[in-house]
């Protein structure tokens, strides 16, 4: 049973790469020969500009890994879901901002600033996560609320116990 889920999950993830390959390999491609007619227009295109560029490829082939991966545990834990939310999530997000961002320099050689949202992004979500473990804020009141049920929950576990006491103590 565990193979065929390794299966199931391995197939996925081929569907996913020859869904995506030709589709980032074709936008890619677009690029290139976009930014060589606009170079031979005359915009330049600093070492800067290749720079970002190498960046965003990294970003879209980070994407794409995290795409396939997240296809591939849809299929393998989720057994009959209903297929709601898209497969991909956060990787889909990622690479739909490089793709942005890589066509954005095009037009305007600023928007390579845009790239500096992501680790921002990452901060955000890693304060959201951690924020708990990290002494994070606390509602005075909820707290205040929670100790009888913590007091009613301790004290019939004793009644419980007494119960239990007096069985055993009946019995033997």
């Amino acid at each position: 049973m565990a193979n065929a889920a390794k299966k199931k999950a391995a197939q996925a993830k081929k569907q996913a790469a020859s869904a995506y390959k030709p589709l980032l390999l074709t936008l890619n491609a677009i690029y290139v020969v976009t930014r060589v007619i606009s170079i031979y227009r005359g915009r330049a295109f600093s070492v800067y500009d290749l720079l970002n560029t190498f960046i965003c490829w990294g970003f879209m082939y980070y994407a794409y890994l995290g795409i396939c991966e997240d296809f591939a545990n849809e299929a393998g834990w989720n057994k009959g879901s209903s297929g709601t939310a898209l497969a991909g999530g956060t990787s889909l997000d990622l690479l739909a901002f490089a793709v942005l961002v890589q066509f954005g320099s095009l037009w305007n050689s600023k928007i390579w600033y845009g790239l500096l949202a992501i680790p921002a992004f990452i901060g955000y979500k890693m304060y959201t996560t951690f924020r708990a473990t990290l002494g994070g804020l606390t509602n005075s009141s909820a707290s205040e609320e929670e100790a009888p049920i913590e007091t009613k929950n301790k004290s019939s576990t004793k009644k419980t116990k007494d119960i239990r006491r007096t069985e055993r103590g009946k019995t033997s």
